[in-house]
Formats: C-alpha cells, structure tokens, sequence
C-alpha cells in the first residue's frame, strides 16, 4: 500500500510540475511586459518611448525565458537609479518654445572666442563664462526634447580647443 502510495504522488508530483512549469511559460511574456512597463512608468515622461522601444527589442534577444525575466528585473533596477539620478521631472523640462527662446537668447551672447589667448584675470572669467555658456547649452540639450542641432546652432565654434 505504501509503494503504490508514493508512486501515486510521485506520478502526479511530476504531472503537476509538468504543468505548472508550461503554466509559467506561458505567462512569462506577459510577466516580462508588465515588468518593462512598470520600470518605463518610473522613467521621465520624454524618455519613456525610447527606453520601452529599446528595452522590449533588448528583452527579445535574450535568450530563455529564465534570462528574460532577469532582463525585465533588471530594468526596474535601471529605471530606478536613472530616476533617482535625473531626479527632473517631465513638468519641469522646457517645453519646445521655450527651448527655443533660451537659444535665442544663448545666440545673443557676445563671443568670446577672441578671448582664449590671453592670461589675465578678465580674460580668465571671460573664458570661465564661455565655458557655463557652453555647460548651459549642454543642459538645455539633454533636458529638451528640441534637436540638438536648433540648440547648437554653431557646434563646429563650440568644439575649438
């Protein structure tokens, strides 16, 4: 009575793992979207479509589904530390026609490229200034969803040594 005991439950042990690990299969692809989905969710507002975008066609090249899952979880560990380390929310971004003024106002500025060759003090912070101009374009670019080519408008003067 106990062999056959044993051999029942090992029997339908075995036909229940069968199924379950074809049940996890079977849901491991929408278990992997929805992970993808949550960390895109965490990630600023104008980066959202790119990162799913990129993260769904990385996620479908990894091979397994184990490896899968682990990709998936992964980016929720990468979209909380670039959230954290962004730290700007989407609200807060200039919108296009700002991007726009801000150029227009950067393009007012006075050059200072004559100024690269001296060593005194003024020619010091002038060259300081042209550096923050330059720092403040940068910002400008990484934080607007404007092209970099309408926030440099002149990008060969900015890469002078």
């Amino acid at each position: 009575m106990v062999l056959t005991t044993s051999l029942v439950v090992g029997v339908l042990t075995a036909a229940l793992s069968k199924i379950l690990v074809g049940e996890i299969g079977a849901w491991c692809p929408r278990i992997v979207r929805n992970l993808i989905k949550l960390a895109v969710a965490r990630l600023p507002e104008n980066q959202q479509d790119r990162f799913d975008e990129e993260w769904q066609s990385h996620v479908n090249e990894v091979p397994g589904t184990v490896g899968k899952l682990l990709a998936a979880a992964g980016f929720l560990l990468a979209a909380h530390n670039l959230a954290k380390t962004n730290r700007v929310k989407a609200e807060k971004l200039p919108i296009p026609e700002e991007a726009e003024q801000i150029k227009k106002e950067q393009e007012a500025l006075i050059p200072l490229d004559w100024l690269d060759n001296y060593g005194d003090n003024a020619t010091y912070l002038a060259v300081r200034a042209r550096g923050d101009r330059e720092a403040a374009q940068m910002r400008v670019a990484a934080m607007s969803q404007v092209a970099s080519e309408q926030v440099f408008p002149h990008a060969e003067t900015l890469n002078r040594p």
